[in-house]
């Protein structure tokens, strides 16, 4: 239910993530179980953002090692040459 008869539940969905992230700013790290239970009417939602920002966390990290592997592993700029439409070579 909503914590106030104005808000919406998404009113009320959106505030609380607002808060949790907000906390996470601050360089606090939120009690996942205790932000449910503080939450309780509104858990399903919050348990869905939580295991969606998991797994957009982990993804980024992966593409961030990802970057940082082919930054380390390559030469760049790449020394291949080509020719632009007027057959001059000019480097990739």
């Amino acid at each position: 239910m909503p914590q106030y008869k104005s808000e919406s539940r998404d009113d009320c969905v959106n505030k609380a993530i607002a808060a949790y992230l907000e906390a996470i700013e601050r360089g606090e790290m939120p009690d996942r179980d205790k932000f449910l239970q503080e939450h309780a009417d509104i858990a399903a939602e919050l348990r869905s953002f939580l295991r969606n920002a998991s797994q957009f966390q982990q993804l980024a990290k992966d593409v961030i090692a990802d970057s940082a592997f082919v930054s380390y592993t390559t030469d760049w700029p790449p020394e291949h040459s080509a020719s632009d439409r007027n057959g001059t070579a000019m480097m990739l």
